[in-house]
């Protein structure tokens, strides 16, 4: 059994790996004529849902989660175990965040700490995950699909890396998402008030134009203090910041 994991950040481009990675692996399984399959799972079905994969004999499976469970975080460990993690500056997650639940800044501030918190120190002493960093990922797609590949053990050809790179790309990602409505209702996931495509796990409201930087435009100056402060630390080692920019970005919002 050949597990990948797509993980991250919420809202930080772990739907855009995950839908890499399940191209990746379909063609892998349909190659090896192994059986595969792809989909979301939180924590609180996870553990089942790797339960039933395993009496499949030796499938190709992806898994898009933002809260793997104890297991799963386990299963990662094994050499055949394959995570990609995808970051973003934490501030951007936060705006997105914010805008696509309409959930209060509050709430979506916690919520981005309390994943960086529970997972990334994990996921930093797992030999088997493969950083993806949203803003470099967004100049260069291909770059980042080759090195997904590499991380999976497959070598691309030119012309399936072009093809995985248009149908995961920002666009069609938006023609999809905004091509939801039209269809059937009952070919879709109903999630909290909004439609889901089960295949691509994009929402009908997904795109929202993949900004970087977006949070400086879209927060009041004591918006921005709270963001700043509050995730001081983890803008440091993500690299986003240093302490001194930190300081002087604070410095100019009370002057």
């Amino acid at each position: 059994m050949k597990i990948i994991f797509c993980t991250g950040l919420i809202r930080s481009g772990s739907t855009w790996s995950y839908n890499v990675s399940r191209l990746i692996g379909a063609a892998l399984a349909e190659h090896l004529q192994m059986p595969f399959w792809c989909g979301y799972r939180d924590a609180q079905n996870l553990d089942s849902v790797l339960d039933e994969l395993t009496g499949m004999g030796k499938p190709i499976v992806v898994i898009k989660t933002h809260w793997p469970s104890r297991r799963a975080l386990e299963f990662m460990k094994h050499e055949s175990v394959k995570n990609i993690y995808t970051i973003r500056d934490p501030r951007d997650c936060v705006a997105s965040r914010h805008l696509k639940t309409k959930d209060s800044l509050d709430n979506s501030l916690n919520v981005i700490v309390k994943n960086l918190v529970l997972f990334f120190p994990f996921y930093q002493q797992c030999k088997n995950t493969l950083f993806v960093r949203y803003e470099e990922m967004m100049k260069d797609s291909q770059k980042y699909i080759r090195a997904i590949a590499e991380h999976l053990g497959v070598t691309l050809n030119g012309s399936l890396a072009s093809s995985i790179d248009e149908q995961t790309g920002m666009e069609n990602a938006k023609r999809i998402a905004e091509s939801l409505s039209a269809r059937s209702s009952d070919t879709l996931i109903h999630d909290r008030g909004h439609l889901v495509d089960p295949l691509t796990m994009l929402h009908d409201n997904h795109i929202q134009g993949g900004i970087c930087g977006r949070w400086k435009q879209e927060f009041s100056n004591e918006q921005k203090r709270l963001l700043l402060n509050t995730l001081k630390s983890w803008l440091v080692i993500l690299g986003y910041e240093t302490d001194d920019s930190i300081d002087d970005q604070l410095s100019a919002l009370d002057s």
